[in-house]
């Protein structure tokens, strides 16, 4: 496995081909690191050619939560409670398609990559 590692002020960042799995709660434990060296440990992962999106936490070496999604596949993984910056995507404030399109053709009320976006900025606030 090639890791691709960059530290930065508050964040440290752990890229690895492999960790781009549509179930993060199946990523290997030897990937996992101990929950001393980093805490809460976060994942995240997007590819933009399928508009998939992933993403979860772990905390005390324990998966709290975890959300794996794109439109071919539907929902593959929902475990733990929605944050509350999600609730507007699940609610429809961020269509997924202009109002003027057929909304019935679009199996989200939102675009994965768009709730990824600001799932992604949420992280690196909270490591701010």
């Amino acid at each position: 496995m090639k890791l691709y590692i960059g530290c930065f002020p508050g964040v440290s960042v752990v890229a690895a081909e492999e960790f781009g799995i549509e179930y993060p709660s199946k990523l290997p434990q030897k990937v996992l690191l101990p929950p001393v060296a980093v805490e809460p440990l976060r994942f995240h992962a997007m590819h933009s050619v399928v508009d998939w999106f992933a993403y979860a936490t772990w905390a005390n070496g324990q998966l709290v939560l975890s959300l794996s999604l794109s439109p071919d596949n539907g929902i593959m993984e929902d475990i733990g409670s929605r944050l509350p910056f999600e609730e507007p995507y699940w609610s429809g404030e961020h269509p997924a398609v202009d109002s003027d399109e057929e909304e019935d053709a679009y199996p989200f009320p939102f675009h994965p990559l768009d709730l990824g976006e600001a799932t992604l900025k949420r992280q690196v606030r909270l490591s701010a």
